[in-house]
């Protein structure tokens, strides 16, 4: 796949994430937040959680389970730019989580499913 081809079907699959988190109650407020160069897919607030979400997209077909689709690299990243960037969407009640969206499109780049997975990992990148 082409890296215009991959970035499409990113923006795709978030968009998909999205519409899925705010159908679920929560409120998106922050979409591809940079920290420097490390970004934050989606930042969603829901009563007095904040959720940090890394969204990814895969083949329907593709073998990887979906504790495989986020590396440990990937989740250390995600978790220093929350810590940078947060202050300026946490109240002090707030709790923070860290979630991971999957959706699987088919070959044609058709939506095909989509794996929330609640507290993914933990603000030091440990799978929980």
């Amino acid at each position: 796949m082409s890296r215009r081809g991959s970035v499409a079907s990113g923006r795709k699959a978030e968009e998909k994430a999205c519409r899925y988190l705010e159908d679920r109650g929560y409120r998106v407020v922050g979409r591809n937040v940079r920290a420097g160069r490390r970004e934050i897919d989606i930042i969603a607030r829901r009563d007095d959680t904040l959720v940090v979400v890394e969204v990814r997209s895969k083949r329907s077909h593709s073998p990887l389970l979906s504790s495989e689709i986020v590396g440990f690299g990937k989740r250390v990243s995600v978790a220093s730019a929350a810590r940078e960037v947060i202050g300026g969407y946490r109240k002090p009640e707030d709790s923070v989580r860290f979630d991971v969206i999957i959706v699987a499109m088919d070959e044609t780049g058709a939506f095909a499913g989509l794996d929330h997975i609640e507290n993914a990992f933990s603000a030091g990148g440990e799978i929980i």
